[in-house]
């Protein structure tokens, strides 16, 4: 953001106020969001659907630490392999 500006932070900060407005603080923030709502809203979604999944195959009604990482750990990279594309699009 600062582009390895060698200046004191209050400096900075002044700066970006004079060029750009207090909206200069959010550039760039638009495309991060696009990127990390899917991402975030997949991620959620496959969980439940792993961790329900899980207690399906064992039986139990409440989900053990181990088996929460297993869902975890799928669910993240559930996400990521659909969500990579957008990614690589973004940049």
């Amino acid at each position: 953001m600062v582009r390895g500006a060698r200046q004191n932070v209050i400096r900075i900060i002044e700066l970006i106020i004079l060029n750009e407005g207090i909206r200069g603080f959010w550039r760039g923030n638009v495309v991060n969001l696009l990127r990390t709502a899917p991402f975030k809203a997949v991620n959620f979604f496959c969980y439940d659907v792993y961790r329900r999944r899980l207690l399906e195959i064992t039986g139990k009604e409440e989900a053990s630490n181990f088996e929460r990482l297993i869902a975890g750990a799928a669910a993240g990279i559930s996400a990521t392999l659909l969500c990579f594309p957008m990614d690589t699009v973004s940049i």
